[in-house]
């Protein structure tokens, strides 16, 4: 009974404290000896104190009201630090499902864009051969665009990730193991980031690539060799069946328009 104000003082200095979990027990003893933890206040204290607390009273044998106040019950103290402290294969099991779901996404992304840049390749010349470039130029920088902010927010969160596990291991874990987490999600940000860096390097190779493929298939650059485009009320003649002798023509060259007319045609077999 002499027991009870100081297990309610240090119950009230660690609940002020910046601990995780707590234990309340001691070792065995008899029944008078333990009796303080079946006293009111205490259970009481017990049951609405607003930390996660484990009851670890006496041996395994003993049971005290504390016990069913608590938010668990340890037979003994070995016990009850056993489950305070979490395991290591669970926090490589976390690390290595985050690092899957990180993965996924990335490549998830990446088949996403591989599709846009599919359908780009596909689309077909504008009526307005000048125009298809500005188009196709521009689509190819809102990519890159949304591609660099996507990656961006994508190692933000891979950082902020890295610095949360970092901290539970400072709080839970032995020094050497300690050490050795860090280092590995030192490693693990390091490939991250290195991933990201050639994602997006093999990216840009493929946009330059796209945008010289553009320009070679551009009307504009074919006619700088020569060709022309043949027009007649502004629609393009593919055929010498489309026009008759007299009839005005326009033919556009790389650098301007000239306006003539047919005197003769004459069609031949390709």
């Amino acid at each position: 009974v002499h027991a009870v104000p100081s297990i309610l003082k240090n119950l009230d200095l660690v609940e002020q404290s910046d601990a995780d979990v707590v234990i309340i027990g001691r070792g065995g003893g008899s029944i008078e000896d333990l009796w303080a933890f079946n006293e009111e206040p205490v259970v009481r204290r017990v049951a609405s104190f607003s930390l996660p607390i484990i009851s670890s009273v006496g041996h395994e044998t003993d049971t005290t009201l504390t016990d069913f106040a608590a938010d668990q019950r340890a037979a003994t103290p070995t016990a009850a630090a056993e489950l305070a402290t979490p395991v290591l294969n669970d926090i490589h099991l976390t690390l290595a499902n985050l690092t899957s779901r990180l993965q996924t996404t990335m490549l998830n992304q990446l088949n996403t864009r591989k599709e846009l840049l599919s359908k780009l390749e596909k689309s077909g010349i504008f009526v307005k051969p000048e125009r298809m470039y500005e188009v196709y130029a521009q689509q190819v920088d809102q990519l890159r665009l949304k591609l660099m902010q996507g990656m961006q927010q994508r190692l933000h969160l891979a950082k902020q990730q890295s610095m949360q596990f970092t901290h539970r291991l400072q709080l839970v874990s032995p020094e050497q193991l300690l050490i050795q987490q860090k280092q590995k999600l030192e490693w693990l940000h390091k490939q991250l980031v290195d991933s990201n860096q050639n994602y997006l390097q093999d990216k840009q190779i493929r946009f330059q690539q796209l945008v010289e493929k553009l320009d070679l298939l551009s009307p504009l650059k074919i006619m700088t060799r020569g060709y022309g485009i043949v027009f007649k009320d502004g629609d393009i003649v593919k055929s010498v069946d489309q026009i008759e002798e007299e009839q005005p023509i326009e033919i556009r060259l790389s650098d301007g328009l000239v306006n003539a007319t047919v005197t003769a045609k004459n069609k031949e077999s390709l």
